[in-house]
């Protein structure tokens, strides 16, 4: 016994002395033949669970799904044809629903029972062959009503429309054989939901067993383990413990006031390396201390040529001199940064506010600017063109010491520096300019400034007007950059300011155009409808008097003939009348877009211009209400329930509209006309639209 336990103690002694690498090698090493046995054992167990779970992913799930699918559509083209038979309109989300089962859902469900079922038992997939057999005969019968009713003009032929309601009837044969497949496929159903739920009771069994064995080894395996982990405290956890409590200790900015303690083994080596790290970082916190007082002649030595920190201390010092030079530098150029996008955000405001009539636009611009410059001249001007179409600059704005008799008007291109800017495309700067140079004449007069600043004002390539700016002090080139930034937003203004003007000017004309042919189009349609009224009497009162009168019709012969003629000089003066709607109408849809919508808004024509104003279809618009489109804020304002209120009671309205197709904004001008039926009721409003995107300044 003693000589047993001797032994024992060398042994424990023995593993101590490793190195760390032998003792994980021997603890992992139990550690791996205790998983690699249980992993052999659940692999076994894992391959039983996963045939049979294969089974029912590649054979039973999908045999469930494609009949249960199979069944519900059925069912669902039951309640379907039913609609069919009984609504006459085309358009309905039943009847397309309908067509999409049987022309792509069942014959893709029946495509893929057929390769689905080479996998099932022969029981299931002979009885499964005869329902996809009924199911398309079933298929074929329901189409062949489809067809039948496949047009509005079909639903008025009674018989034709009596026998197909016949036919969708419950206790008819197609409904039976409807019912009948769906029967067979319900039984099927059955049959594959009774294996799946036997295989899964056997896979809830094995996981069961599973389980059991799992727990049991997992406990011997946590036992084992427990050993192993206690062994590994003792003589690598707890030195690295003390190590990091150190590391912990430095990580703070403590550098510890003893030496570490080392051993033989690899963490003893670590402590001995940390001892040489600790007396280093004195000597480089000595350093930096000498370093924070600006002694940049403090003399220090790396460890080595492969100290980085050192070095990099070394490196610190030399640039700390030139790092503060650059900061001053910085600070500056951040300023100037600063002046100038307070400036930018100060000019947009500006715009947001004075931006209504180019006359309050460039006097306030102008105004700013000079002082935001420190500039003692300024003018600001914009290309016009004459009657010839010529252009020319034109002085809008100008900022002075009360010098209106220096001004010049009206410059031509060419002309001057400022006309010279203008053809250039290019900034004029000029500086240090003599007192007695008086050859440079600017459109403000011959003052004779320290510099001079002449931006043309670009947007695209387009130059739409031109600042003229003169100090008595030298302008930085920070400031010349401003006022080249800020032109481009003086330019786009400009541009923005004839825009609006040009479409103010197009939209009267439009209005005017519009309310035109609104009119024209509503005489026509009254004088039609007129028409149609008076045919649909002569043609009442001579079916009535045909009824009445059908014995007599060789003594009446002369009367009938009478009437006849009546009629036929009816239909030609509507044909004619019918002709002059459709030129009208034509000349409508080619110049602006149209739609027709229900006394609520909901859309129910829309012609070929308005689609492509909107880049949508008819699928896309049609039965959907304008307000979808237009946008809910709008929607639900007072003008617009006031303006849909006016076309109730019959009035003619005009309005600018934004409206949103596709995530793409679209501007109209738009005129709602009120039209009536042949009851004199208002039952529908034509809604002429012009896309305001189109105006070119």
């Amino acid at each position: 016994m003693g000589f047993s336990s001797d032994i024992v103690l060398l042994y424990m002694r023995t593993l101590f002395k490793l190195k760390i690498s032998g003792k994980l090698i021997i603890g992992f090493g139990v550690v791996f033949v205790i998983v690699a046995i249980s992993a052999i054992f659940m692999y076994r167990m894992i391959g039983k669970s996963q045939e049979a779970t294969d089974e029912i992913k590649r054979v039973i799930l999908p045999s469930v799904t494609l009949l249960t699918d199979l069944s519900d559509h059925i069912s669902e083209s039951k309640i379907l044809i039913k609609h069919w038979t009984e609504s006459a309109s085309q358009n309905t989300p039943q009847k397309k629903r309908l067509i999409t089962l049987t022309d792509t859902i069942f014959p893709k469900t029946l495509d893929s029972i057929s390769l689905a079922q080479n996998n099932w038992d022969e029981y299931v997939k002979r009885t499964t062959v005869n329902q996809t057999s009924q199911t398309r005969a079933y298929l074929l019968q329901i189409k062949k009503i489809m067809t039948d009713l496949d047009s509005l003009g079909k639903y008025n032929d009674l018989y034709l429309t009596t026998r197909s309601k016949a036919d969708v009837e419950e206790g008819n044969a197609l409904m039976e054989l409807a019912d009948e497949t769906n029967s067979e496929l319900r039984k099927l159903i059955g049959i594959q939901q009774a294996k799946l739920y036997n295989k899964t009771t056997g896979i809830n069994q094995s996981l069961s067993n599973y389980r059991l064995r799992v727990v049991s080894a997992s406990l011997f395996a946590l036992f084992l383990i427990l050993l192993i982990a206690i062994f590994l405290a003792r003589s690598i956890i707890f030195p690295i413990n003390y190590i990091r409590s150190i590391l912990f200790s430095m990580s703070s900015g403590e550098l510890p006031s003893k030496p570490v303690k080392t051993a033989s083994d690899e963490l003893g080596q670590m402590g001995a390396a940390l001892n040489d790290i600790i007396a280093g970082l004195r000597k480089k916190a000595e350093f930096s201390v000498e370093i924070g007082k600006e002694n940049f002649n403090f003399h220090f030595d790396p460890l080595s040529k492969l100290d980085a920190l050192g070095n990099s201390l070394l490196q610190m010092r030399d640039s700390l001199a030139q790092a503060s030079q650059e900061a001053e530098i910085r600070r500056i150029e951040n300023q100037q940064r600063s002046w100038s996008a307070q400036g930018l955000a100060n000019f947009n405001e500006l715009i947001r506010n004075h931006s209504d009539t180019l006359e309050e636009f460039t006097n306030h611009t102008i105004s700013e600017l000079c002082g935001y410059l420190d500039a003692q001249l300024g003018g600001f001007y914009v290309v016009r063109k004459n009657k010839s179409g010529k252009s020319f600059l034109s002085l809008t704005a100008f900022y002075a010491y009360d010098r209106h008799k220096f001004v010049q008007k009206e410059i031509e291109l060419g002309e001057n520096l400022i006309g010279q800017a203008v053809l250039e495309r290019d900034t004029i700067f000029i500086s240090d300019i003599p007192a007695d140079y008086v050859s440079i004449v600017s459109g403000l007069g011959a003052d004779k400034p320290t510099s001079l600043l002449i931006v043309p004002l670009k947007l695209n390539d387009d130059v739409y007007g031109v600042i003229e700016l003169a100090s008595f002090k030298l302008m930085k080139t920070f400031e010349v950059e401003f006022v080249e930034k800020v032109g481009e937003i003086f330019a786009s203004t400009l541009s923005n300011i004839q825009i609006k003007e040009q479409t103010d000017k197009l939209l009267i004309e439009s209005n005017e155009k519009s309310e035109r042919l609104a009119q024209q189009e509503q005489a026509t349609r009254e004088k039609i409808q007129k028409l149609e009224q008076s045919l649909q009497e002569n043609t009442d009162l001579i079916r009535e008097q045909s009824k009445k009168y059908a014995n007599l019709e060789a003594e009446y012969k002369n009367e009938i003939n009478s009437f006849e003629h009546k009629l036929r000089l009816s239909n030609d003066e509507l044909s004619l009348i019918s002709g002059t709607y459709e030129n009208l109408q034509h000349l409508i849809n080619s110049s602006m877009g149209v739609i027709e919508v229900t006394m609520n808004g909901e859309i129910t024509r829309a012609n070929n211009k308005y689609l492509q104003m909107t880049g949508m279809t008819l699928i896309d618009i049609v039965g959907k209400s304008v307000d979808t489109f237009i946008g809910s804020q709008v929607a639900k304002s007072q003008d617009y329930l006031d303006t849909w209120q006016k076309l109730r009671d019959g009035e003619v309205v005009s309005r600018k509209n934004k409206y949103f197709y596709k995530g793409k904004e679209k501007n109209f001008y738009e005129t709602y006309t009120p039209v009536k039926n042949h009851k004199n009721e208002y039952h529908k409003i034509m809604i002429s639209s012009f896309d305001l995107s189109v105006i070119q300044p």
